[in-house]
């Protein structure tokens, strides 16, 4: 009887031995997680924070990616004929359409955008032109309005993000502007 009673406190001390590693054990992973999930607070911090920067960096750049855009514009209706200059097209278009005297403008390049399709006869890609100064950009566009009701256009060269923002807010833009209209 005294052996198995030996026995059964030998059992019991064993039993408290492995309580109190086991509590020993709990306390030190409790720990470590602690230590984990103050960590893991400063890298989200620094996560947000690099997220921010990497949201003003892309703004940043978008800018000015608009604004070495700011003096190009983009001519479209125009047919394309092998070997043409498109400079030289550009400026009987302003004369023709906008009665503009293209002496007065100075078109640093001009060029058509897209590949050449081989396999298709009439071919009308948009020309992009690179003019020196912005006042011809703002006397150009002032002649589009000449242009409605024919298949010509013209439009700034803005960046794919801002001509996606714009699409989704001129939507927007003709319902307020029929709600405001200008009196005068």
């Amino acid at each position: 009887m005294d052996n198995k009673m030996l026995h059964v406190f030998d059992e019991l001390r064993f039993i408290r031995n492995e309580q109190v590693n086991c509590s020993r054990g709990m306390l030190s992973f409790q720990q470590s997680l602690s230590g984990m999930s103050d960590k893991l607070v400063q890298v989200i911090r620094t996560t947000n924070s690099q997220t921010a920067l990497m949201k003003t960096l892309a703004y940043k750049s978008i800018d000015m990616e608009a604004r070495s855009r700011r003096n190009n514009l983009i001519f479209r209706g125009l047919i394309e004929n092998p070997g043409e200059n498109c400079t030289q097209l550009l400026k009987e278009f302003f004369k023709n359409r906008f009665d503009i005297d293209y002496n007065q403008i100075y078109i640093a390049r001009a060029h058509r955008l897209g590949q050449r399709k081989p396999n298709r006869r009439f071919q009308a890609r948009p020309i992009i032109a690179n003019f020196r100064d912005y006042g011809d950009v703002e006397f150009i566009m002032s002649k589009v309005k000449f242009l409605k009701g024919t298949n010509f256009s013209v439009d700034y060269d803005f960046p794919r993000e801002i001509q996606e923002a714009r699409s989704r807010l001129w939507p927007r833009y003709k319902e307020i502007k029929r709600a405001f209209p200008r009196s005068g």
